[in-house]
């Protein structure tokens, strides 16, 4: 006869607390599941039993079909940093609707948002707009591709550009395409290098998330980044910036003026729509030449090396709201994100030290993350190494006490978090690793002290 462990019993009990408070979650889920694979449309939001399904948003706080209230960290994967529902964007977005939301031709709006990106990071001197990130990304990847004349590109292990096939090492992706795309380790400068020599010759360029969001938004040493860029220019090979994430959030000028490096072409999305759909990808005049049509007076002069067509490319309620956005992020918005991410990365440290917890928190600027590990981490080998059991228990125990985080990766803090918000946050993380000990010490005693 089996006996449930203490570790067993611990996580049932979760479990049926959690379907407790989530009842009317759970039969929308099972309708979900009728319609999509595993129930979800998104793949970061898939979670087991279900996750909670939201039905209003404000702030820094949501609330679910079932009426449960939570301080929101995941900012839909960090595009909201000034929160749901922003009264001034949703402003400039009924404004805009007055005057349609796709007018069929080109607008100041589009310029108006691309200038806005170029004063906050000189080192784009063209850019073009789409939709998605993924897309972003892949239009970066065919820039250089087609400025180099070279088909191998350098990223690093874990970084996430994208679901394009260039990027992906999904099922149905053709072994040929994959094969184009080299792996390096992140925060390995000479690892780089090396692969570098190997491949001369061959490559487009190097791809590089300056910091690493599936291993926690783990932050570069110091150095890396500025050597990436000397290793890269002494070679002669384009450097691409995705900033998707991190453009706009970690200062005005993203990774690229926080680190003190420029790109030759840099990738946004996230931040930039202002919470609807808006990417860009940009650079260097020469670089961004390759998606001009050739000058001349003919109707029919030729096409660009890479066209770049797209229904939504500008569309303008994602113009109105990103421009919005973007002056909205001043000093002041910069300082408390700041602050705010500096005080939970520090106190959770804290925490766990005095519970006699080891774990790592990871982040920069209003990012952060917790892993439960002794192994310290510098890249997403060594993130990897975290006990993902004791990461799902915390963040079920943090969403049953009004935290919603984001599920294994980074948590983003937003402008409309005060003080008392971060204090209830740090409770409800002292209470759940304090009940976690038990369990902690039946799956992963090494990861004690006391």
């Amino acid at each position: 006869m089996h006996h449930q462990s203490d570790k067993e019993v611990k996580e049932l009990s979760t479990i049926k607390e959690y379907l407790k408070m989530t009842k009317k979650s759970r039969e929308i889920h099972e309708r979900a599941a009728r319609v999509f694979p595993s129930g979800v449309t998104r793949a970061p939001f898939f979670m087991l039993p279900h996750h909670p399904f939201i039905k209003r948003a404000e702030g820094c706080k949501v609330w679910d079909v079932d009426g449960n209230e939570y301080l929101d960290y995941v900012c839909n994967m960090g595009p909201l940093i000034l929160g749901h529902a922003n009264p001034k964007i949703r402003e400039a977005i009924l404004k805009q609707l007055d005057s349609g939301f796709l007018t069929g031709g080109p607008s100041e709006l589009e310029i108006e948002l691309a200038e806005k990106i170029k004063v906050r990071y000189p080192s784009v001197e063209k850019l073009q707009f789409c939709p998605s990130g993924t897309e972003a990304c892949m239009f970066a990847m065919r820039a250089i591709r087609a400025y180099t004349a070279k088909d191998k590109v350098i990223a690093t292990e874990g970084a996430f550009h994208g679901s394009s096939e260039s990027f992906s090492k999904n099922a149905g992706v053709p072994k040929c395409i994959q094969e184009q795309l080299i792996r390096v380790p992140f925060n390995d400068a000479e690892a780089l290098e090396k692969k570098i020599k190997e491949n001369r010759g061959n490559l487009a360029g190097v791809f590089i998330e300056p910091i690493l969001g599936r291993a926690g938004s783990l932050a570069p040493k110091d150095g890396y980044l500025k050597s990436v860029r000397e290793i890269t220019e002494k070679e002669n090979l384009p450097l691409v910036f995705d900033e998707v994430v991190t453009g706009f959030r970690l200062a005005p000028g993203g990774a690229a003026e926080r680190y003190g490096v420029k790109p030759d072409v840099a990738i946004f999305g996230k931040i930039l729509g202002g919470g609807f759909p808006c990417a860009a990808f940009g650079g260097t005049k020469e670089i961004m030449d390759v998606c001009a049509y050739p000058e001349g007076n003919s109707l029919d002069n030729g096409e660009p090396k890479v066209t770049h067509p797209g229904t939504f490319n500008d569309h303008k309620i994602s113009m109105a709201a990103g421009a919005k956005t973007l002056d909205l992020l001043d000093s002041a918005a910069y300082e408390h994100l700041e602050k705010t991410g500096n005080r939970i990365r520090k106190e959770l440290s804290r925490i766990s030290a005095e519970l006699g917890i080891h774990v790592e928190v990871t982040g920069v600027a209003s990012m952060f993350h917790i892993h439960f590990t002794n192994t310290k981490i510098v890249d997403i080998q060594s993130a990897l190494k975290a006990n993902p059991l004791l990461i799902r228990y915390y963040d079920m125990n943090m969403l049953i006490r009004g935290i919603n985080l984001a599920k294994y990766h980074s948590n983003f803090c937003s402008t409309p978090l005060t003080e008392k918000d971060v204090d209830r946050t740090l409770k409800a993380s002292q209470d759940t690793l304090s009940a976690m000990k038990p369990t902690i010490r039946e799956i992963s005693p090494n990861l004690l002290t006391s």
